[in-house]
C-alpha cells in the first residue's frame, strides 16, 4: 500500500491537471480482503481514482504472462498509452511499469521519483501537455 500513497503524494497530488486515469485493483495477497478495501482506497482519493477488487486476482493472472512473471501480478506499478486497448486475449503490455515484489528483474523496483518522470513524459508525449508540479504558495 505504500506505493499507492506515494504515487497518490508525488504525482496526482502535483498534478492535479494531467490528463489521466488512475485504476487501483486491491487483491487478496498478504492477508488481503474485500472488506478492507474501503480503508485502502483512502490511500488515493483523487477523482482520477477507481478502485476495484479483484477477489480472483484475475488481473494478476492476465499480467503475468504480458510481464513475463513466475507468479501472479501484484504491487505492480503500470503506464499505458491512451490508444492501448486490451483485446479479447491478453491485456496490453504498459509501455512502462515498476513493482515491489522480490526476485523480479524484468522492471526495476519501485521508485516513486523515476515513476513520476516516466508519467510525466508519457503525457508529454501523448498529449504535448508539460507537467509542473504544484509549489506551495502558490
Amino acid at each position: 500500500m505504500f506505493g499507492v500513497s506515494e504515487l497518490e503524494k508525488r504525482w496526482l497530488e502535483q498534478r492535479k491537471t494531467a490528463p489521466v486515469r488512475v485504476y487501483v485493483a486491491w487483491v487478496p495477497m498478504l492477508g488481503g480482503e474485500e472488506r478492507h478495501v474501503a480503508e485502502a482506497t483512502r490511500l488515493a482519493t483523487d477523482s482520477r481514482a477507481s478502485h476495484y477488487w479483484d477477489g480472483a486476482n484475475t488481473l494478476g493472472e492476465a499480467f503475468r504472462s504480458v510481464l513475463g512473471l513466475s507468479g501472479p501480478a501484484w504491487d505492480v506499478y503500470l503506464l499505458f498509452g491512451p490508444d492501448q486497448k486490451w483485446d479479447a486475449d491478453a491485456p496490453p503490455k504498459p509501455v512502462f511499469w515498476m513493482h515491489q515484489l522480490h526476485g523480479v528483474t524484468q522492471a526495476p523496483t519501485l521508485d516513486a521519483s523515476a515513476f513520476v518522470r516516466a508519467a510525466d513524459r508519457l503525457v508529454r508525449e501523448t498529449t504535448g501537455e508539460q507537467l509542473r508540479p504544484i509549489r506551495p504558495g502558490r
